[in-house]
C-alpha cells in the first residue's frame, strides 16, 4: 500500500500539458482506488462481522469511519442505513411489547401501530406480525366481554382491530350483527291494493240511470220518452172497503145452533 501511495505522489507531479499527463491521471485513479480498498476493506469487513454478532450499534460506529470520497463509502453507507433501520425495528418491537403489557384496548392499539412500522425486510418482521395477531385477538376478546354490558363500546373496540388479521375477519360480521341490533330497519308498510280504474259508463244509460235504447218516443204518434225523465212513483189513492158485519156475511144462512129440518132432498139447496 505504501508503494501505491508513493506511485500516486510521483504521478501527481506530472503537470497538465505534458505528453504523459492523461496517462498519469488514469494511473492515479486506478492506484487510488486500489489503495483505498486495501486500507478500508478490512474496516468494512470488521463492521459486518460485528453486526453479525448482534452488536449493530458498534458495527455502525466502525463502518462510519469510511467517509464520503472513499471508494467503499457507498457500500458502507448502505450497510449503515440497513443496520440503523434494524436498530429502529428492534426498538419499535421492544417498545410495543412494553406498551401492550398494560392489557388495555388503547395500549394494544399503540403497540400495534409501533409494530406495524417494522420494515418488511427486517429480521424482526416475523415477530412483529405474530405480536400484532396476538394483540388483535386480545382486543376481540375484550370487545366480546364488553358486549354483555355496553354494546356501543364493544363495537368501538372491534373497529380498532387492524385489517388483515384473523381477529379482524371474526370482528367484521359481529360488528354488523350488533349494529343491526342497535339500529333495526324501520318496519315496512303493508302493501296497499292498487286503485282500480272506474269502468267507462255505457252510452245506453242516460243521466238519470235509465236505459236508453236510442228510440225517440216523443214522435208524431204521441208517445212520450219516459226514459228521459227521472222516475217518480205513481201516487195511488187508497180505496176504503165497506165495513161488513158478521150478520151480513152470513146473510140468507140459518142461525147457528138451530136445528134444520129436511123433509126431502129437494129442500137441500
Amino acid at each position: 500500500m505504501k508503494s501505491l501511495k508513493e506511485a500516486i505522489s510521483q504521478a501527481q507531479q506530472i503537470s497538465q500539458g505534458r505528453a504523459l499527463y492523461d496517462e498519469a491521471q488514469d494511473r492515479i485513479s486506478e492506484w487510488t482506488e486500489r489503495s483505498q480498498r486495501l486500507e478500508f476493506q478490512p474496516i468494512l469487513d470488521r463492521a459486518v462481522q460485528i453486526a453479525s454478532d448482534g452488536d449493530l450499534a458498534q458495527a455502525i460506529s466502525v463502518a462510519e469511519q469510511i467517509k464520503p470520497g472513499i471508494v467503499l463509502y457507498p457500500e458502507a453507507k448502505m450497510k449503515v442505513d440497513g443496520w440503523k433501520a434494524e436498530l429502529q425495528d428492534t426498538k419499535n418491537v421492544q417498545d410495543a411489547e412494553n406498551i401492550a403489557a398494560s392489557g388495555t384496548v388503547d395500549s394494544y392499539v399503540k403497540a400495534i401501530q409501533l409494530a406495524s412500522q417494522v420494515s418488511p425486510s427486517s429480521s424482526w418482521r416475523g415477530r412483529a406480525d405474530r405480536l400484532i395477531g396476538e394483540w388483535s385477538q386480545e382486543m376481540l376478546d375484550i370487545g366480546l366481554d364488553q358486549s354483555v354490558y355496553d354494546l356501543p363500546a364493544a363495537i368501538a373496540t372491534l373497529k380498532k382491530i387492524p385489517y388483515g388479521t384473523n381477529a379482524f375477519n371474526a370482528a367484521k360480521p359481529q360488528i354488523q350483527t350488533w349494529e343491526g341490533w342497535l339500529n333495526p330497519p324501520p318496519p315496512q308498510p303493508e302493501p296497499q291494493p292498487e286503485p282500480q280504474p272506474e269502468p267507462p259508463r255505457s252510452n245506453d244509460y242516460n243521466d238519470y240511470g235509465n236505459y236508453d235504447d236510442g228510440y225517440n218516443y216523443n214522435n208524431e204518434d204521441g208517445y212520450q220518452d219516459y226514459n228521459s225523465q227521472p222516475y217518480q212513483p205513481i201516487q195511488q189513492t187508497p180505496t176504503l172497503q165497506p165495513q161488513i158485519s158478521p150478520s151480513e156475511i152470513y146473510n140468507d144462512s140459518v142461525e147457528l145452533n138451530k136445528p134444520i129440518t129436511v123433509n126431502k132432498v129437494s129442500d137441500i139447496r
